[in-house]
């Protein structure tokens, strides 16, 4: 399913909170998201 596919992809729960305008709570996951997978590109 392509939910369980974007739940894998790390800056899924940017993508949440920023659909809710919780644009602190944004930022704050993709530094997490790119600090941790760095060379991943789908971050």
């Amino acid at each position: 399913m392509v939910d369980e596919a974007l739940q894998q992809v790390p800056n899924h729960g940017g993508n949440e909170f920023a659909k809710q305008q919780k644009y602190l709570e944004t930022v704050e996951h993709y530094t997490e998201a790119l600090r941790k997978n760095s060379k991943d590109l789908r971050v």
